[in-house]
């Protein structure tokens, strides 16, 4: 269930992971951009993502992949630590 008001470090948090796209090696901000428009991935559908959709769908090796997917969950837990904090 989605929380209805983010919490004021959820910015943060969103900051600090969406910077790791750009920071994998071999994934550069033009091809995030790229994936994004071609795929309609918005902020609610990068949290989706799978690894195998990071590897299958997007062409990512298995180590970028793992990073990014980390990543992803270390910030769904975040936002439900948030969540449960009001």
């Amino acid at each position: 269930m989605p929380c209805s008001a983010p919490s004021p470090s959820m910015p943060h948090c969103w900051d600090q992971h969406s910077k790791l796209l750009p920071s994998v090696a071999g994934i550069t901000a033009s091809r995030v951009a790229t994936w994004s428009v071609e795929q309609q991935i918005d902020g609610e559908a990068f949290l989706l993502l799978t690894q195998t959709d990071l590897v299958k769908v997007l062409s990512i090796k298995l180590g970028p992949a793992l990073k990014i997917f980390n990543s992803i969950l270390m910030f769904k837990s975040a936002e439900k630590s948030a969540c449960n904090e009001l």
